[in-house]
């Protein structure tokens, strides 16, 4: 099996059979970590590959493997009922081509992707680097462009939710309440695949990102694209906007928020941050966001101005009815189409 034919088509489960921290560094979405091998197991074959050669590693492999071989059929069977799955390992090498052996022997009918988790990343780094009609949601902090990014979605839009992929919101308080980030592979991965299932003649919209978002960063074509993309830049009363951030990080752990107020003490200077420390302290959420805001909008700004101004088209919105706004920036977009602006 190819790789296009696992893109085209992906109609059976996928299985990674490589070591659980190959896996985690990156993998096929939606793929299943089954190791035919663990890490501790990888390093003896590849120890006594080259130490002794390809035979004597093959039957070190098959030696680990029998004693766990029921328990993997089984996993294999958890996924696959109908005993049919897809299966890679790096290169579509020595692991693949002992579970897959292992597996047909139990009436599996396994199809091995060519070149394995290699090709993937191939192909993964040649899409990234090809045109995409991005669409850029700007705006402030506070101007609920996540929110408007899904509600677009609803609407039949194609949005790529990056801050979501990444598990951060981007920002000092980013990471309080996420799962752990992926890599930097694992993003491009993500980000491949959705972008593949798109109409590449209609918008992808996406918010306005820096290069990264706590750990992770934007793979650097995509970002390139994004920075010369088009952009519609909400603008907001301040008001509405710490209504917004007090709805959404109020009620996050205060200890946390402080721990993370902290972190801007270079940024904001010490006496700022313990103001807005001590406002934390005091439930005085609104007073806290105002300071907060007064630094983030001059980081925007600043990332703003390194565009082409005649990129940017600025939409005023009075509400925080999502869906509304969402409907509004969509018929915003059409008047630019039809204005020849876009």
């Amino acid at each position: 099996m190819n790789i296009e034919t696992l893109l085209v088509s992906p109609l059976r489960p996928i299985i990674d059979a490589r070591s659980e921290s190959e896996f985690e560094q990156g993998h096929i979405p939606g793929a299943i970590n089954i190791p035919i091998l663990n890490n501790n197991e990888r390093k003896l074959v590849g120890t006594c590959y080259k130490k002794e050669g390809r035979e004597k590693a093959i039957k070190l492999g098959y030696e680990l493997v029998e004693n766990q071989l029921p328990a993997k059929i089984e996993q294999v069977k958890s996924i696959a009922p109908d005993h049919k799955a897809y299966l890679y390992c790096w290169r579509g090498g020595l692991r693949s081509k002992i579970f897959t052996e292992l597996l047909e022997a139990n009436n599996f009918d396994i199809k091995r992707l060519e070149n394995g988790y290699k090709a993937y990343r191939t192909w993964v780094l040649n899409f990234l680097t090809q045109p995409l009609p991005f669409l850029i949601l700007g705006g402030a902090t506070g101007t609920g462009k996540t929110e408007i990014l899904k509600e677009l979605a609803i609407l039949g839009e194609q949005i790529i939710d990056i801050e979501g992929l990444c598990h951060h919101r981007g920002s000092a308080y980013g990471a309080i309440g996420q799962k752990p980030q992926p890599s930097n592979e694992q993003l491009e991965n993500d980000m491949a695949m959705i972008l593949n299932g798109f109409d590449k003649n209609k918008t992808i919209w996406v918010e306005n990102e820096s290069r990264n978002l706590g750990h992770v960063k934007i793979n650097d074509d995509i970002y390139l694209q994004m920075r010369k993309a088009k952009v519609i830049e909400i603008k907001m009363p301040i008001s509405l906007r710490i209504t917004r951030v007090n709805a959404e990080y109020g009620v996050m752990p205060k200890d946390e928020l402080i721990a993370s107020t902290r972190k801007l003490e270079r940024k904001l200077g010490n006496l700022v941050m313990n103001q807005a420390i001590n406002h934390l302290i005091n439930d005085e959420y609104e007073q806290w966001i105002e300071i907060l805001l007064k630094y983030y909008d001059k980081a925007y700004a600043f990332g703003s101005a390194k565009r082409n101004p005649e990129d940017i088209y600025t939409i005023e919105i009075n509400t925080n009815d999502m869906k509304a706004n969402a409907l509004r920036i969509l018929e915003f977009k059409k008047q630019l189409l039809t204005n020849g602006r876009h």
